[in-house]
């Protein structure tokens, strides 16, 4: 009997649509408002569905998401079949007049895990030019507030690049305050749109990542996009090791509210959880990484998700870091972190290459094969 590998993600991301009343500056994508052609119908997406159901128990949970998840217009249905499946969904809207009472009332009738929304400035003014539509700051505050009344699990997304990094204390005061209790922040890519904007140095990620580690307590649970060195830095701080800090960490500690600063002296050493293992279904039905790695897999119109997942020499490699190529390979670090594996890819065309964005220097050892 031939044994077979098995990838199974923890995240399915699915972009429903392309079609987005939005046109945020660092968006992969250009901005449109009708559905590309090809886009998964009504049928396909519920063989889509049904095909998640075959991974095995507990599935892949499925965060729909876009272009603008509430341009579909056959949301309900496609959440009401998730919810005869067992599948648990999580929605990731633009912020525009199409979240009202109806679609909370919606998220709440279907179970929606949790929603997740955006806010990537404190000023009003600038939020609004960032994502391309006037009112879109207060209309953001104000989703906020109507899913936090729901008592729908709300996730507040934010992406951090050179202008508006220190943006990020203020941001974590206004969701903190409005009772947000999960902050994710997404570290720019530069494709699409996102090529405009200026990404943050090694040496400065690696401050706003310890900044993250000083905030991330009791009053917020943080967690890290294409920045998987968190993982690294939490497990060396946590351990005891002593970080001074730059200059952009000492501007980041001055602005931050010390209520948020935890006392590191206290926190326990531990073991970070592992490399999350996710999965991309474009609009089209193109299996990816993630939505910044144009590099399809396969496409679930012709090739059940369960296949494209089985046996894949791509995704099997993801699985074993110590096979990366330069220091990725022989961190001590990298079955946590194992860098970010779109920014290799979007710097040198490989995928497998070492994290341009780590400054971290780690021991050279060799590659061992975990038994």
């Amino acid at each position: 009997m031939i044994a077979h590998t098995i990838y199974k993600p923890q995240l399915i991301f699915w972009e429903t649509t392309k079609a987005c009343p939005l046109a945020c500056k660092h968006c992969r994508a250009e901005a449109i408002f009708e559905p590309f052609p090809g886009e998964l119908t009504t049928k396909e997406s519920f063989k889509l569905l049904d095909e998640i159901a075959q991974f095995p128990k507990p599935y892949p949970v499925l965060i729909l998401t876009g272009g603008d998840v509430l341009m579909r217009s056959d949301l309900e249905p496609l959440l009401k079949r998730a919810t005869e499946l067992g599948i648990k969904t999580a929605l990731s809207p633009a912020v525009s007049g199409r979240i009202d009472a109806s679609l909370v009332a919606m998220a709440k009738r279907y179970g929606v895990h949790s929603v997740s929304l955006s806010l990537d400035w404190a000023d009003a003014e600038k939020q609004d030019e960032f994502r391309g539509k006037q009112g879109v700051f207060d209309e953001s505050i104000n989703a906020i507030k109507m899913f936090n009344h729901a008592g729908i699990t709300l996730q507040i997304n934010t992406t951090v690049f050179e202008d508006n990094v220190l943006e990020l204390p203020k941001i974590l005061s206004i969701i903190s305050g409005l009772g947000v209790r999960v902050w994710e922040i997404f570290f720019l890519i530069r494709i699409g749109r996102g090529e405009t904007l200026m990404d943050l140095s090694a040496e400065k990620m690696e401050e706003v990542n310890n900044w993250l580690f000083d905030v991330n307590g009791p009053n917020i649970t943080i967690r890290t996009v294409e920045s998987p060195i968190f993982k690294r830095i939490e497990s060396s701080r946590s351990s005891g090791q002593i970080y001074n800090g730059g200059k952009l960490y000492r501007d980041l500690m001055a602005i931050t509210d010390q209520k948020f600063i935890r006392n590191v002296t206290r926190v326990q050493a531990g073991h970070p959880a592992g490399r999350m293992r996710t999965l991309f279904v474009g609009h089209d039905g193109n299996v990816l990484i993630n939505g910044f790695i144009e590099q399809p897999l396969g496409n679930v119109k012709n090739t059940p998700l369960l296949d494209i997942c089985t046996d894949n020499d791509v995704l099997i490699r993801l699985e074993e870091p110590w096979t990366f190529g330069g220091k990725c390979g022989y961190c001590s670090y990298n079955s946590v972190c194992g860098g970010s594996r779109a920014r290799a890819f979007t710097s040198t065309g490989d995928l497998f290459a070492s994290d341009p964005a780590c400054s971290y220097i780690p021991e050279r050892r060799e590659r061992e094969v975990p038994v």
